[in-house]
């Protein structure tokens, strides 16, 4: 579903205008510091027989200070001005433009990874915007991992959320992440870093997180963050599809397989992707478990178990809920299936999730999500 952005409440648009108000206050106060540093080099220049060493390193000093008087100017333009329409706009375009700053940004020590899987994923957000938000939190990482390096990861996908999950309320998202692999920042610590101006660096205004979610939430989104110490950082940023997939059926997927790490993998990428998921080791476990459930969207079921195969189980579940879609697996060659059964998707092992997951949509008859699902990490 799209969603439009919430009205910023009173108490957001207090802060951010004090946050405007503070930054303009710190550059007036910075121009006075650089004014009166060129001043000083203008006087020291103005003096008879100077050193030419001594005269090329004032001139550096003057240099300096153009070069500080025009970062106040744009910071005071950026400050103000207005932002670009919030137009629907493909995510993974605009992390390609952010990324490339980003290396730029990250010191010698530290490795950057882009993993765009938002392919077709578009969002409603100023581009400026979110670029601001990605590089406050890269330099907040690029921070964590100065001293001992480390490496930054840039990922996008998409979510779908059933239930609210604090802070998100129900629906489609594309998910920015940015992980590092720093030391991490303490639980008591990180319960504050969304508070103005609380920051763990010596020196900052601690305003980069409060900023990057004011962006987020203004584009009807949230950040979520999550640190352990000794465990790196990472920070999510929801953003609401614009054009999501439509919703998965809220009946489950049945998975019946004997072997319980590919069933527990598999059960993994389908609820990754959205879908409800059932799961079974035998197909007498899965007839005994009917009853108990409403008709499954598909049966994702081993060709070959043991008792029962899944031919047998197709039949008897089909006794039940007539045409009932499926995909047999195996790690045979595609075997016949009896007539009476109709046509039956099939997938040999060993398979990619991503095979695993295009055949399930196919066999259920529903359209293909062009934004990979990100799975979430314990």
């Amino acid at each position: 579903m799209t969603r439009d952005a919430p009205p910023a409440d009173s108490g957001a648009a207090a802060r951010l205008a004090a946050i405007g108000a503070a930054t303009a206050g710190v550059a007036h106060d910075f121009n006075n510091v650089l004014s009166g540093i060129g001043a000083a080099a203008d006087l020291a220049l103005a003096r008879p027989a100077l050193d030419p060493a001594v005269r090329e390193e004032l001139e550096e000093i003057r240099r300096g200070v153009a070069r500080g008087a025009a970062l106040v100017r744009r910071l005071l333009a950026d400050g103000t001005r207005p932002p670009r329409p919030a137009r629907p706009r493909p995510l993974d375009p605009l992390l390609g433009v952010a990324a490339e700053v980003i290396r730029r940004l990250l010191p010698p020590g530290v490795r950057f990874v882009l993993r765009p899987g938002a392919a077709g994923c578009r969002v409603r957000i100023d581009p400026d915007r979110l670029h601001h938000a990605l590089l406050n939190l890269a330099a907040n990482a690029a921070d964590a991992m100065r001293a001992q390096g480390g490496t930054l990861t840039l990922r996008s996908g998409a979510r779908v959320l059933r239930e609210a999950a604090d802070p998100l309320s129900p629906g489609s998202y594309a998910v920015v992440t940015l992980r590092d692999t720093g030391p991490g920042i303490a639980p008591e610590v990180a319960d504050r870093l969304f508070s103005p101006f609380v920051t763990t660096k010596p020196t900052g205004t601690g305003i980069g997180l409060v900023s990057a979610r004011e962006t987020l939430r203004a584009a009807g989104g949230d950040v979520v963050l999550a640190s352990r110490p000794g465990h790196g950082t990472e920070v999510r940023l929801f953003l609401p599809l614009v054009d999501p997939q439509p919703a998965r059926p809220a009946a489950p997927v049945l998975l019946v397989e004997d072997e319980p790490a590919l069933c527990r993998l598999a059960a993994r990428a389908l609820r990754g992707a959205g879908w409800r998921v059932r799961t079974t080791g035998s197909a007498e476990a899965a007839l005994a478990l009917a009853p108990s459930l409403p008709r499954p969207a598909l049966l994702l079921c081993d060709l070959t178990l043991p008792g029962l195969d899944g031919a047998g189980l197709l039949r008897a579940l089909r006794a039940r809920w007539p045409g009932l879609p499926a995909v047999m697996m195996s790690g045979y060659a595609e075997t016949a299936l009896p007539p009476e059964l109709g046509e039956v998707a099939f997938l040999r092992k060993p398979f990619a999730l991503a095979d695993l997951l295009a055949r399930v949509e196919a066999a259920a008859e529903l359209p293909k999500c062009s934004c990979a699902p990100m799975e979430s990490e314990t």
